[in-house]
């Protein structure tokens, strides 16, 4: 599975980016909502398109919720989960936004949430 991690602080992006690669998974990173759009761009031309996309909400340049409706504007079955430590209320996602395709997922949390979690969207058991 081919991946597309979106998330502006350093450390904690390389922490899940490790534990991804651990479950076998192929990881692209961006630290910010706009190089993560632009390499979800890049990759709809590529024959490595992501199968999902992990991305925190509050970021610079561009927020999740601007993430979410662009590539949402190009792909909307594409399945994302979206990273907030702030509370789901708060979050302002695009209301024409399928939800069945986005997961939140809500910080702090620990791998085995994220791996449940991605099992969930695909619908596939994997053992830990």
């Amino acid at each position: 599975m081919n991946i597309l991690l979106i998330e502006d602080e350093r450390i904690l992006a390389e922490l899940i980016r490790l534990f991804l690669q651990s479950q076998g998974y192929t990881v692209t990173l961006a630290s910010d909502g706009q190089a993560g759009i632009t390499s979800y761009m890049r990759s709809l031309d590529s024959n490595a398109p992501f199968d999902l996309v992990i991305t925190d909400y509050r970021m610079p340049m561009k927020d999740g919720g601007q993430v979410i409706k662009e590539i949402f504007s190009v792909k909307p079955n594409q399945k994302i989960i979206l990273s907030t430590a702030f509370s789901i209320d708060y979050v302002h996602a695009p209301t024409d936004i399928p939800t069945e395709m986005i997961r939140v997922l809500k910080k702090p949390y620990d791998f085995d949430e994220l791996q449940t979690l991605i099992e969930t969207l695909f619908e596939r058991q994997v053992a830990l």
